[in-house]
């Protein structure tokens, strides 16, 4: 017989920690680095860009897509398709309906400590399901803490990883796009300081 599931307290806190940045792999861990490895993620610059793979405990395959001409975050998670929409073009929220909650929909947005870029997953009433907590120094391999709160605790199972993998997905745009803003600020000032020399 195959063992049981594990069962978990909550607030339920997974580590977040990126392999290196050259390798483009992210691990998540139950409650620290040293803990058992729940999700393992291909980080690819060709579709799809997130590719999650079965090697942890949760057993999930699942993937992610990010356009380039559009905002909306494509998931695939067991065969479920789900349409992460941008609910507006002036600030940070995506909402999806979720399958494990039965089509309820829900929200990722920034959270109130906004400064880290920090996330939380709410529904229409103000419920928050999960909160991402953004690393709170600067490093080349840990990426935050992902909680995934109380009322999760009689929630099916399938919403759990919906919360990860939606969560996931966009807390990594965020670390992209926030990279090709520093990247692009700094090319435009060392064409600035060229330009001043000649």
């Amino acid at each position: 017989m195959p063992p049981p599931p594990p069962t978990h307290s909550y607030p339920r806190t997974l580590d977040v920690a990126f392999t290196s940045w050259t390798g483009r792999h992210l691990r998540v861990c139950e409650n620290d680095e040293n803990g058992p490895l729940v999700y393992a993620v291909d980080l690819n610059n060709r579709k799809p860009t997130m590719r999650f793979q079965a090697s942890g405990t949760a057993h999930l395959r699942a993937s992610v897509i990010f356009h380039t001409f559009s905002r909306t975050i494509d998931v695939s998670i067991n065969n479920h398709e789900i349409a992460m929409r941008p609910t507006s073009k002036g600030k940070y929220e995506f909402a999806f309906d979720s399958h494990g909650f039965g089509g309820k929909n829900l929200i990722w947005k920034k959270s109130k400590s906004w400064k880290y870029l920090n996330i939380e997953c709410v529904d229409n009433a103000g419920t928050v399901y999960a909160r991402f907590n953004m690393q709170k120094w600067v490093s080349t391999k840990k990426a935050g803490k992902l909680e995934i709160l109380e009322p999760c605790i009689r929630a099916p199972s399938g919403l759990v990883n919906e919360l990860v993998v939606t969560g996931l997905a966009g807390i990594y745009l965020q670390l992209m796009q926030t990279i090709s803003a520093n990247s692009a600020a700094g090319a435009n000032a060392g064409v600035s300081a060229a330009v001043i020399s000649v």
